[in-house]
């Protein structure tokens, strides 16, 4: 995923970062610039009217979830709601989505909405609010990241980021043979386009 060097030095091999973007990075980068389209996900739900939302995010080692958290948070902060923001982590896997999901519903203030670092994660959310007896999206609405095949075939589709992978791919490996082919070359990254994807997990929200 990363490395200390971006180009062909002496015995060191070259390296293409891949995904993972910090801002100011000193290599080849083919990435997303993560906070922004958690940001975007953060403004479809409270355009739908969710006031409460919870968050899982990764492990805050990745940067993808450091990054998509200052997003996340900036969207808060843009809607006057960063004091009804939830907060809490998981791993990137449906099993913590499920667990973390079933403690946030449980607050004193449930969110109406879960926005979930990943696609996996979010799946396991819905199934917990399912458990919970909680209709989505009506009840609860949901948004993960990357936006894999299951998004779009579990009932409801999930909304989500959509993370341009195969462009990502073959962008990582043209950086990688331009470094090949011209090893003094100063690193070059790419910043690629994100999409949302509006499926049927998320919902307008009157509060009462």
């Amino acid at each position: 995923m990363s490395g200390a060097q971006g180009r062909c030095d002496g015995a060191r091999a070259p390296v293409v970062n891949r995904c993972e973007f910090g801002g100011s990075i000193d290599m080849p980068s083919a990435h997303i610039d993560n906070a922004l389209p958690a940001g975007l996900a953060g403004d479809t739900l409270y355009d739908a009217g969710r006031r409460d939302i919870g968050v899982i995010t990764g492990p805050l080692v990745s940067p993808l979830s450091r990054n998509c958290l200052v997003g996340v948070r900036a969207s808060a902060e843009r809607h006057g709601l960063s004091v009804r923001l939830q907060i809490r982590r998981g791993d990137f896997f449906p099993e913590s989505g499920q667990r973390t999901a079933a403690e946030i519903i449980k607050a004193e203030r449930p969110p109406t909405a879960i926005f979930s670092f990943r696609d996996e994660m979010a799946i396991g959310a819905l199934a917990a609010s399912r458990a919970a007896e909680l209709s989505c999206p009506d009840d609860m609405s949901g948004v993960g990241f990357v936006d894999i095949a299951m998004a779009r075939c579990r009932a409801p589709s999930l909304t989500a980021i959509r993370q341009p992978v195969c462009c990502i791919g073959r962008r990582t490996v043209g950086l990688l043979l331009a470094i090949l082919a011209r090893p003094s070359a100063p690193p070059a990254s790419v910043t690629l386009p994100h999409r949302l994807i509006v499926r049927q997990s998320v919902a307008v929200h009157r509060e009462p």
